[in-house]
Formats: C-alpha cells, structure tokens, sequence
C-alpha cells in the first residue's frame, strides 16, 4: 500500500497549486475546455486545513450508495453505527464523498470527483482512507465485513493517544 501526501493540495509557502492545475486539466478533459480554476479552497482543503488546526486525521470515504451494495452495507453496519458516529465526532473528520448516479452530477460537480478518484487512486468503492493532518495516507481499505464496534477498534488501534 503506497502512502500519498495530500499537502500538495494546500497552497504551499512557493504558491504552488498543484490540485488546481490537476481539476483544470480533468476540466477541461471532461469538454469544458473554458473553465478556470476558483483560487478558493475546495472542501477537501478546508477539512485538511481544519485537521491541521484541530490535530484530528480525517477519514476520507469514497462511497456510491444509490449504486453499490458494498458501500450500503458497509454504511449502514459502520459508518452510521452509533459506535463509529461518537468515535468520529470526538476523534476525528468524517468526509464522505459521493459518486452518485441520481440526480446526476453536474459537470463541475464530476470534475471535482474525477480530479479525486485520480489524485487519491481509487479503483473501487467503497475507498475508505484514514489521512494524518499533514496529509500521509495511514490507512487504505475497501469493504470490511466488521461492525461498528469492531471498526472504533481498529481506528483506535491506528490512532495515536489523544492529549
């Protein structure tokens, strides 16, 4: 399992963009030759720039409920757990993102989510990612037959000791 760093994503001290580079050329590859990209921080940089703030990893989770029986599932037995849900309030940044067949996304819409899927290699959903505040992958998995419980568990085990 190879680990990414998504820090690249955030403006560096050089004014480097490199995910605004990566969402224009994905834009412009999907016929909207004529888009330009916002210098505003999409919602994947704002959870970081939080996660850096709060010292909280984010776990990143690429689901197509209305499509995927696995990503239904694995929903419903741990991601809308009570058990996971008090863990993640606490502990860390849930940031679900949807590949959604109905209503259809809109083409800025499946930009964002084609730039995603390309940055972060995602071959199949359910992606479950657990990402450090600096933005290293430490956890990497597709569906799990566990239950909530049992899921706590092992992001526990993964997560260092709270202050």
């Amino acid at each position: 399992m190879g680990r990414h760093q998504i820090g690249n994503l955030i403006p560096s001290s050089h004014g480097r963009w490199p995910f605004l580079l990566l969402f224009a050329l994905v834009a412009s590859a999907l016929g909207n030759a004529h888009a330009t990209p916002s210098l505003t921080p999409s919602p994947l940089e704002e959870v970081m720039l939080q996660s850096r703030e709060t010292g909280k990893p984010v776990l990143v989770a690429f689901l197509g409920p209305d499509w995927s029986v696995a990503c239904r599932k694995f929903q419903q037995r741990v991601l809308s757990s009570d058990a996971f849900t008090s863990f993640a309030r606490e502990h860390l940044l849930y940031w679900p993102v949807q590949a959604r067949r109905q209503p259809r996304l809109q083409k800025k819409e499946r930009a964002r989510l084609q730039a995603l899927v390309i940055h972060f290699d995602i071959r199949a959903y359910p992606t479950i990612l657990l990402l450090d505040p600096d933005g290293t992958e430490r956890l990497r998995h597709g569906y799990r037959e566990i239950s909530g419980k049992a899921y706590v568990r092992l992001l526990e085990a993964l997560l260092p000791p709270a202050p």
